[in-house]
């Protein structure tokens, strides 16, 4: 089935000539050279990173929370909590075009603030589910609209080296979302909800200075 799939593949699929004549730890180098090249891609690299990072220690503490003692809630019903994400992406594409007019440094500002207001609903309503479901629905709107405003900001540096730009950006991206999650899991276990909320507040109020920083850079 397999050998079938991939002669059919062959047949069907246009053929293109290949324009890449480097090595593979040249293409890596040059990847790795953007980040020198351009201050704005380190910038919006490190606005991705934190934005990523809340999101990630927010699902990850929620996780741990939601199943204690004091909702005793089963996988199930913890997973239900992400349905409500889905309004992320249905405003996403407003930030989009707002990103496409160069408004970047406005739909960054009100994207990372949104970011920080969903964090600090968790820290004065601890123990409100529907503060919860707001951050859920909050959160995921302002790390959205960070996402897609990053992705049209590093997509005009240089169309020549995009796919290597947008390489270096996304690398980032998934390292702070990894970062996140463990540094979020080892404050639970050392502080509980109140100690994992104060790290995605950091987190959050360090992606407004560097927008706030990153503006003044674009000038």
């Amino acid at each position: 089935m397999v050998l079938i799939t991939a002669i059919l593949m062959q047949r069907d699929f246009p053929s293109t000539q290949e324009r890449f004549s480097g090595t593979y730890a040249g293409l890596l180098k040059s990847t790795f050279a953007q980040l020198g090249r351009f201050p704005l891609l380190r910038r919006t690299a490190l606005t991705g990173m934190l934005a990523f990072g809340t999101l990630s220690a927010f699902w990850v503490s929620l996780t741990f929370y939601l199943s204690g003692a004091a909702f005793n809630y089963s996988a199930s019903s913890i997973g239900l909590f992400g349905l409500l994400a889905a309004a992320g992406a249905l405003i996403a594409p407003v930030f989009g075009k707002l990103a496409d007019k160069g408004s970047h440094s406005r739909s960054l500002l009100f994207s990372t603030v949104v970011t920080l207001i969903s964090i600090l609903l968790l820290k004065f309503f601890p123990g409100s589910i529907a503060a919860i479901w707001v951050t859920v629905m909050l959160l995921d709107i302002g790390v959205q609209a960070t996402q897609v405003t990053n992705i049209a900001i590093i997509y005009t540096l240089d169309q020549n080296a995009n796919s290597r730009i947008n390489t270096v950006y996304m690398t980032s991206y998934f390292i702070g979302g990894a970062l996140g999650s463990y540094i979020a899991i080892q404050l639970y276990q050392a502080g509980g909800w109140p100690l994992s909320t104060s790290f995605m507040g950091a987190l959050a109020l360090i992606a407004i200075l560097n927008v706030m920083l990153t503006k003044r850079l674009s000038k």
